[in-house]
C-alpha cells in the first residue's frame, strides 16, 4: 500500500477580490469624467468656431446684397425671402440663419456699420443668450 503523501496549499489565488475589483472601477471612473469634460471643453469651442464662421458668412451674404441692391437689408430674413430669380435667387438657406445652438443670429441692421470697413455687425449670443458669444467684427 503507497501512502499519498498530502496536498500542498496552493499559493495563488484564482480570483480578484472585492477591493481591488473596487480601485480598478474608481479609476475608470476617475479617468471616463476627466475625457467627458475635455470632450465637452472641445465641443463647445467648435460650437464658438462654427458660429464664428456663420457670422463671416452672413457678413459676405450681405456684402452680396448690397451688391444686388444698392443698401444693406432691414432684417436677416430678406436674405432668404427677397429671392429675384433674375439676379441668381436666395443668398443663403434658412438653416444659416441659425446659430449652432438653435437660436438666431443677431443684426445690427444698416445703421450699425463697423468704424473702419463699414460692414454690418452679425453676432450669435451663444447657448446662454446673453451678450456678444462670437460675431464677425474679430478680425476687422
Amino acid at each position: 500500500m503507497t501512502l499519498r503523501e498530502p496536498r500542498l496549499q496552493k499559493s495563488y489565488r484564482s480570483a480578484f477580490t472585492l477591493m481591488e475589483m473596487l480601485v480598478v472601477v474608481a479609476i475608470i471612473v476617475v479617468l471616463a469624467g476627466a475625457g467627458t469634460l475635455g470632450y465637452m471643453k472641445i465641443m463647445e469651442d467648435a460650437r464658438r468656431d462654427q458660429a464664428r464662421s456663420g457670422c463671416k458668412t452672413l457678413e459676405k451674404a450681405l456684402q452680396a446684397y448690397k451688391l444686388r441692391h444698392g443698401s444693406y437689408p432691414e432684417l436677416l430674413e430678406h436674405l432668404v425671402t427677397n429671392v429675384d430669380p433674375e439676379q441668381g435667387g436666395a443668398l443663403v438657406d434658412r438653416t444659416a440663419l441659425k446659430d449652432p445652438w438653435g437660436f438666431p443670429y443677431m443684426y445690427g441692421g444698416p445703421q450699425n456699420l463697423h468704424p473702419d470697413t463699414q460692414v454690418p455687425q452679425v453676432y450669435s449670443q451663444g447657448p446662454n443668450r446673453v451678450g456678444m458669444y462670437a460675431f464677425n467684427w474679430n478680425n476687422q
